[in-house]
């Protein structure tokens, strides 16, 4: 996933089976309060989330094995996050 599609104005967007990688920024800034990974998802990169200051809710997929670096930066909504211990990798904040 390259980028949020404009319907990001939305409370919840699903990410669809199909994407492997969230992309650096790809969620940046956006208004959305809910995302659900899919169990495709692999690897969330460099920003992917990064301010989206009204994320509440998001669930980190078994599947995801990497976090790189400010992925939640500044995502100060954010109330709770498990990291399952398939992820391997997590980048500095």
């Amino acid at each position: 996933m390259i980028r949020c599609p404009t319907i990001c104005e939305l409370n919840k967007y699903e990410i669809s089976d199909n994407i492997t990688t969230i992309g650096s920024y790809a969620f940046n800034c956006c208004k959305l309060k809910e995302i659900v990974v899919s169990n495709s998802v692999t690897k969330f990169s460099y920003g992917a989330f990064s301010e989206c200051h009204q994320l509440k809710l998001l669930e980190i997929p078994r599947s995801v094995t990497t976090i790189e670096q400010d992925a939640f930066l500044e995502c100060d909504s954010l109330l709770k996050m498990y990291i399952p211990d398939s992820v391997t990798t997590i980048g500095p904040t």
